[in-house]
């Protein structure tokens, strides 16, 4: 997140501002965020699939971010499908067979997510586990 800076004309009590204030901006600095996975979490994961449980992540997060996370745990992530590729299948035929073929699948909407778990709910019972907030509309499926 960039922090910038502009001098507006006026007062500064209760000013209108518009988006042609958001121009000339003087950026003072840049906050970046971290939420690293648990210690755990990696031997977890492990432990799930020697136990014969596929592991899948479904995040609206950027990609990069969630492979990032991905590979700290060790989920695969040599093809992760992102939610404009998923809008783009959903017409094909096989499309369940390649949702069913990945572990992970970023920037998704939660309308995504639903269908997401449909499919696989075809094939296999699955368990939630979220910190999200906004999961409630995929979780309802």
């Amino acid at each position: 997140m960039l922090i910038a800076t502009r001098k507006l004309d006026g007062s500064g009590n209760n000013p209108t501002l518009s988006v042609e204030d958001e121009t000339e901006l003087t950026i003072e600095g840049m906050l970046t965020f971290l939420d690293p996975p648990k210690e755990s979490a990696g031997k977890a994961i492990a432990a799930l699939r020697d136990n014969g449980v596929a592991v899948k992540v479904l995040t609206g997060d950027n990609p990069v971010v969630t492979a990032r996370i991905c590979l700290e745990v060790g989920i695969d992530t040599h093809d992760i499908l992102t939610g404009t590729q998923v809008e783009a299948m959903s017409g094909w035929p096989n499309w369940r067979s390649e949702v069913e073929k990945r572990a992970v699948f970023a920037r998704l909407t939660p309308l995504q997510k639903t269908r997401i778990l449909q499919a696989l709910q075809k094939k296999w019972s699955y368990r939630w586990f979220s910190w999200g907030w906004d999961q409630r509309r995929a979780r309802a499926s």
